[in-house]
C-alpha cells in the first residue's frame, strides 16, 4: 500500500479512535457512580477543578510535542493515558484515587486535543483535499456520538440498580474500547507538516501565542467556544443527580442521552452540507444565541413549571446544540493557523477553557451547597456574556493564513 493510500486511511482510523475513546458507557450515570463510591456532590466539582489544573499544565506542552515530535506518537500517548484513567476509576473508592484518575484523563485529553484534528487536516492537505476539510472534520466529530447512540441505553439497562458489580461492568467495557483504540492508533500514518526550517526556528509555541494575541477574531472565537462549553459543563457535572432527585426515571435519562447523540451524530456528519465554510462565523453566533434562549427558558420553567420531563428535554436539546459547534470551530481554528503549529494553536482554546474553568467551577461548587439550581443561573450568566460581547458576526468568512499552510 503506497503512502497516499495510507494517508487516506488516516481519516477512518482517526474516526474509530475518537469513537472508541468516547464510548464512555459509565458517563450516563457518572455522578451517581461518584456518590455510590462515597463522594459528596461538591467533590464532583473539585474533581473538575483538578482536571482543569492538570490540563493547564499539559495542554500546550503536549501539542508542542505533537508539532515537533509527531501527531501519531502523541495520539498513542493520549490513548495509553486514557487506559490508566479507566483503571484508576475501576479501583477508586476515595477522593484521592478519583483525583489521580482524573489527572490521567486530563493528560489523555491534552495529548489528543488538537492533535487528531491537525493530523486529519494535514493528511487532507497532503492529499490535495484541503477544500474538503469541513466535511471531514464534521465526520470526525460525529465519531464522538456514534457509540453513544445506544450505549446510554445499554448503561441504564446494565446498571439499573446501580450495584457495585453493575458499575464495574460499565467501566470494563470502556477499558476494552480503549484497547481497541490503541490498535487503530498504531496503524496511523504521519502526514507532512509543511514547514520551513526558518519557521521551526522561530518556535511553534511563540508563533501560536503571537497569532492569538494579534488576531482578535481568533481570540473572540476561542472565548466564544469555551464560554458556551463551560456554561454547559457547569450543569453537566451533576445532571444525573439533579434529574433523578426531581423524579426523572433512570431509563429516561438513558433514552434522552441516546437521542442527544443521534442528533449530534447526524448534524456533525452533514455539517459540510448544512453550513458553507464561508458562513462558519455566523453559524456559530446563531447556535450560541439559540443555546442561551433555551437555557433562559429552562431557568424560567424551573420557577413556574418544574416538570422533570420538560426540563430534561430542554437540557438534552441544549447539550446537542452546543455540540453542533465543534466542527465549525475546528474549521475556524484550522484556517487561522499554520500547518507546523496547527496542533498548538488548536490547543490554546482548550488551555483557555481550563484556565477559565477553575474559578467558575469553584463558584459552582460553592453555589450548589445553597441550592442545586444556582449553577444553572451561573451557566445562564456565562452564556449571556458570550452572546453579548463575543459574537463573530463581524466576519462572515474565515480567512486562511496567507502562506505556509
Amino acid at each position: 500500500m503506497d503512502r497516499m493510500e495510507q494517508l487516506e486511511k488516516n481519516f477512518s482510523r482517526i474516526f474509530w479512535i475518537r469513537a472508541l475513546m468516547n464510548v464512555k458507557v459509565i458517563n450516563v450515570v457518572m455522578s451517581l457512580f461518584y456518590l455510590h463510591r462515597g463522594l459528596q456532590l461538591e467533590e464532583i466539582f473539585y474533581l473538575a477543578i483538578i482536571w482543569s489544573a492538570t490540563n493547564i499544565i499539559f495542554e500546550i506542552p503536549s501539542s508542542f510535542l505533537a508539532d515537533k515530535w509527531g501527531r501519531k506518537k502523541t495520539i498513542a500517548m493520549g490513548v495509553i493515558a486514557g487506559l490508566f484513567y479507566w483503571i484508576f476509576f475501576l479501583l477508586a473508592h476515595s477522593f484521592l484515587m478519583f483525583a489521580i484518575g482524573i489527572m490521567w484523563y486530563a493528560f489523555s485529553i491534552a495529548m489528543l486535543s488538537g492533535t487528531q484534528e491537525a493530523l486529519m487536516y494535514d493528511s487532507a492537505r497532503e492529499l490535495g483535499k484541503e477544500n474538503e476539510s469541513l466535511k471531514k472534520l464534521g465526520n470526525f466529530h460525529s465519531a464522538m456520538s456514534i457509540f453513544k447512540i445506544f450505549t446510554p441505553l445499554l448503561a441504564v439497562f446494565i446498571a439499573a440498580q446501580l450495584t457495585e458489580m453493575q458499575l464495574v461492568s460499565l467501566i470494563s467495557i470502556d477499558i476494552v474500547a480503549t484497547l481497541v483504540a490503541l490498535f487503530f492508533t498504531l496503524r496511523l500514518t504521519e502526514a507532512n507538516h509543511y514547514v520551513d526550517v526558518e519557521e521551526i526556528e522561530s518556535g511553534v509555541l511563540y508563533d501560536a501565542w503571537t497569532l492569538l494575541t494579534k488576531n482578535k477574531m481568533l481570540l473572540r472565537g476561542i472565548i466564544s467556544r469555551v464560554g458556551i462549553f463551560i456554561s454547559f459543563l457547569v450543569t453537566w457535572h451533576y445532571y444525573q443527580v439533579f434529574f433523578t432527585d426531581i423524579g426523572l426515571p433512570l431509563i429516561i435519562l438513558g433514552v434522552g442521552w441516546s437521542v442527544n447523540h443521534i442528533m449530534i451524530f447526524f448534524v456533525h456528519k452533514y455539517i459540510g452540507s448544512i453550513i458553507h465554510p464561508r458562513h462558519v462565523s455566523i453559524g456559530i453566533d446563531i447556535i450560541n444565541i439559540i443555546y442561551t434562549a433555551i437555557l433562559l427558558l429552562f431557568v424560567i420553567l424551573w420557577v413556574v413549571f418544574p416538570n422533570p420531563y420538560v426540563l430534561y428535554f430542554l437540557f438534552i436539546t441544549n447539550s446537542s446544540i452546543q455540540s453542533w459547534r465543534r466542527p465549525l470551530f475546528s474549521e475556524f481554528f484550522n484556517k487561522q493557523s499554520k500547518s507546523y503549529n496547527r496542533a498548538t494553536t488548536l490547543s490554546l482554546s482548550n488551555f483557555m477553557k481550563s484556565l477559565l474553568d477553575i474559578p467558575i467551577v469553584f463558584l459552582a461548587a460553592f453555589l450548589i451547597k445553597s441550592n442545586v439550581m444556582f449553577p444553572y443561573v451561573l451557566s445562564l450568566v456565562i452564556a449571556l456574556v458570550v452572546i453579548t460581547f463575543f459574537r463573530l458576526h463581524t466576519q462572515k468568512t474565515v480567512p486562511p493564513i496567507s502562506k505556509h499552510t
